[in-house]
Parts: C-alpha cells; sequence; structure tokens
C-alpha cells in the first residue's frame, strides 16, 4: 500500500504494508529536504485503509541518528502515473488522455484551478515517462503542460501570495528548462524545413540538405539527453511529482500550509480579476515597448505575455463560449505570427553562432538573409492583430469578464438573477 503525506511543503513518499513490521522509504528526490529515511510503524494488520492513526512517522536526517517527528502529517492524493521510469525509452505503453484546459461549468474556482493543475501535471509526468507520443512530442507536451500550470499560477497569484507565487513559478520554470534546448533544436529543424517551402520556387532542390543533416544529428543527441538520459528523465519526473503533491495538499479553504478562516483561493471573480489584468496589461506595455524600440529581446517579451493571456482565457472558456472562443482564436492566431518571428530570430543567431552547421560564408549569408527576409511583414501582421487584441483599456477589458463571471455564476440553479439592476440598464 502506498501512501503520502505533505510535511511543510514536502513530498514524502511512503511504501507501507500492512504488517507490524517497520518500512523503510527515502524522500522524493528533487525536493529540498536532506537524503532522509522514513520510518513507518504499521501498527494493525487489519485489512483495511491505513489513517493517520495508525501510523507513527518519523524521519532521521542525513548524518544524524535522533529522529525528527512531523507535525501536522495529511495524507495526499498519489500521482496516476507510479510506474518505474523505464531505463530507455520504449514503445508506447498505453494512450494518454489529453488534460482539461477549461473550467467546468458550475464548478467552483479553487477546485477548478486545483483539478485543471494536477491534469497538466499528470500528463507531463506520463508523457516524460513514455506514453504514446514520440520523444520530441514528448518535449514539446511537457514543456506546454508546464507553462498552462504557470499560467494557471498567474491567474490566482494574489490569492497564493508572492512567496508561494515565486517558488512554485520558479520550479515549474527551472523543469522546463531541462528539456528547452530538445525542443529548441526540433523547433530550428522545422524552421529551415519552413523557409525551404516558402522560397522553393527560387532554390536549388536540396539546397540546404547539409544544414539539414547537420540539424538532424544535433537534435538528436540533444532529445537523447533530455528524454533518453535515465538520471535527466528521473529529475524531471520527480521535480513534476513533487509540485503535484504539494497541488494535490492545496486546501480548498484555509492559507496554505495551515488552518485559517481566509479562504487561500476565493470562489469569485475577486480571486482572478487582479491576475487577469496584469498578465492583459503586460501585453500591451509589452506591444508598445517592441514596436517603440523593435528587437528581438523585445518581441519575445510580448510573445510571451500573449501567450498567457491566451491560457488564462482559454481556462475561463466556459464563462460565454460563444464570444471567448473568437477571442482565444485571434489571441492564439497572434500568438503564432509572434511564434514564427522568434524561431526565425531563434535559427538566425544559431546560424551565426555555430559555423559547423554551414559549409561556408556563403552559405551562412544566403540562409541568414531568407531568415531575416519575412520579419518584417510579420510583425506587421502582429501590430494589426495586436491592434485588435489590446483595442480595451485594461479596467473595462476586466470589467467585461467580471459581467460574464456573473452571467455564468447566475445561471439557473447556480444562484439567481444577481445581475438584475447591477449591470443592466433601466428604462430610457
Amino acid at each position: 500500500m502506498q501512501l503520502g503525506w505533505v510535511h511543510r511543503g514536502y513530498n514524502i513518499r511512503v511504501d507501507a504494508s500492512l504488517s507490524p513490521e517497520r518500512t523503510i522509504a527515502t524522500v522524493l528526490p528533487g525536493s529540498t529536504l536532506p537524503r532522509s529515511e522514513v520510518v513507518v510503524d504499521v501498527t494493525d494488520d487489519r485489512p483495511h485503509e491505513i489513517t493517520q492513526a495508525e501510523i507513527q512517522v518519523e524521519i532521521r536526517l542525513e548524518g544524524t541518528q535522533q529522529p525528527v517527528f512531523p507535525r501536522e502529517l495529511r495524507q495526499i492524493p498519489l500521482p496516476r502515473y507510479e510506474q518505474e521510469i523505464p531505463t530507455v525509452p520504449g514503445p508506447p505503453t498505453r494512450k494518454l488522455d489529453k488534460p482539461s484546459i477549461r473550467l467546468q461549468k458550475r464548478e467552483p474556482l479553487p477546485a477548478g484551478i486545483q483539478r485543471l493543475s494536477l491534469e497538466q501535471l499528470d500528463y507531463a509526468i506520463g508523457v516524460v515517462i513514455g506514453g504514446d507520443v514520440s520523444p520530441d512530442k514528448a518535449v514539446h507536451e511537457a514543456r506546454k503542460a508546464m507553462r498552462r500550470v504557470r499560467g494557471l499560477l498567474r491567474l490566482v497569484r494574489d490569492e497564493l501570495g508572492p512567496d508561494v507565487y515565486r517558488f512554485e513559478n520558479i520550479r515549474l520554470r527551472d523543469t522546463g528548462r531541462l528539456i528547452s534546448e530538445a525542443r529548441n533544436a526540433a523547433v530550428a529543424l522545422d524552421t529551415l524545413a519552413t523557409v525551404e517551402s516558402r522560397y522553393a520556387e527560387l532554390l536549388v532542390t536540396d539546397v540546404f540538405a547539409g544544414v539539414r543533416g547537420a540539424l538532424e544529428a544535433r537534435k538528436s543527441g540533444i532529445v537523447e539527453h533530455a528524454i533518453g538520459d535515465p538520471e535527466q528523465r528521473r529529475q524531471i519526473v520527480d521535480a513534476l511529482r513533487s509540485a503535484r503533491a504539494r497541488y494535490a495538499a492545496l486546501p480548498l479553504e484555509g492559507t496554505l500550509g495551515k488552518p485559517s478562516t481566509k479562504p487561500s483561493i476565493r470562489n469569485s471573480y475577486r480571486a482572478i480579476a487582479p491576475g487577469l489584468a496584469r498578465t492583459y496589461n503586460r501585453g500591451r506595455l509589452r506591444m508598445a515597448d517592441a514596436y517603440r524600440s523593435p528587437s528581438d529581446e523585445g518581441f519575445h517579451e510580448w510573445r510571451k505575455r500573449v501567450r498567457y493571456l491566451r491560457f488564462e482565457l482559454e481556462t475561463l472558456t466556459e464563462l460565454w463560449p460563444e464570444a471567448i472562443k473568437g477571442i482565444v482564436f485571434a489571441v492564439n492566431d497572434l500568438g503564432n505570427i509572434l511564434g514564427e518571428d522568434h524561431d526565425l530570430a531563434e535559427f538566425r543567431d544559431l546560424v551565426h553562432d555555430d559555423h559547423s552547421l554551414t559549409s561556408g560564408k556563403r552559405e551562412r549569408d544566403l540562409l541568414t538573409a531568407l531568415l531575416e527576409q519575412p520579419r518584417r511583414d510579420l510583425q506587421w501582421q502582429a501590430w494589426t492583430k495586436g491592434l485588435r487584441v489590446y483595442a480595451e483599456p485594461t479596467d473595462r477589458f476586466v470589467e467585461r469578464f467580471g459581467v460574464y463571471w456573473e452571467a455564468w455564476r447566475d445561471q439557473p440553479g447556480v444562484g439567481g438573477p444577481a445581475l438584475v439592476g447591477r449591470h443592466l440598464p433601466g428604462p430610457a
């Protein structure tokens, strides 16, 4: 039988048997707790679910003999994907279900945020362990899932508080960086294919075959390290499991980690309005910066804000699907344009810095020119679409979604016609 607890934010995994014998387990790697042992005394061998009252737990820190008795142990759900990590990537073992990205109808906000986070983390763990996806796809899907969780954190940032938000955001960011180079290597190949397709009528067939071969060899080595190396994969999975355990233990009432009369995440639009406003407003500001002083970094910063706005709006789609789906489509389209511009800039820099990818300066200069050519048009497209996406002042945008929220909550059976007299116009 497997039991798990959270002790002061750390996930302790215990393999316990229904017997009075002592069972030893180690703390999950990746936590900040020193390497330790967990000693479990099972005091009753009756065939029923073990409760906290029936177990004595002591932690022995490395290099010490004195046991530390944890306080306020709380049993938590364990991840769905608990099988051993294969030594090397093997054939597909199961079909992974795509995680949800939206709040459900009439779902309380705290429970919804927790559910969406856990589903994304479960999915990331699954694809890294080895699901029905290729290594390239596994890297992409895992990074996207981690970014979606970071988007949820941004949405309820003010509810969690600065310390909790910063800790969780940095941990997920750093975990994603372990496989970011593999994703960048795959994107470089895709970008070369896009350039070849765009200028197919002007270029000799397979003119960049040598570059493609060099990129494929480069990608193979990087992906093998990111996903194929068992220690690297274990580090990623352990970090994701640790995060999942903390999110699963998140109290839906009370401050994070201790009982309180103040909810950690309120079931109210006030819980997400500051986060939504911050994401939308920063997107408007980064757009202005990008065109005021054009630079690769400026457009990349804007792109990141657009991406998080899409994640947050997708979470809120059920507020008014007919309207919000169209907004999400426009924001996603803007993000794709900025993404293509970013990919071209990144590949240009790679070609400039790594001379081994090209046969010489002549090929390098040709490829660099072809990479730069479309960027002016892409940035013009982003300008026109960005004006539409960010047409409203921030306060008006957030107020509009507040009305959507209240209309959604005031559906029959949810709370009555609370909007009457508040947002509806009076008689002429």
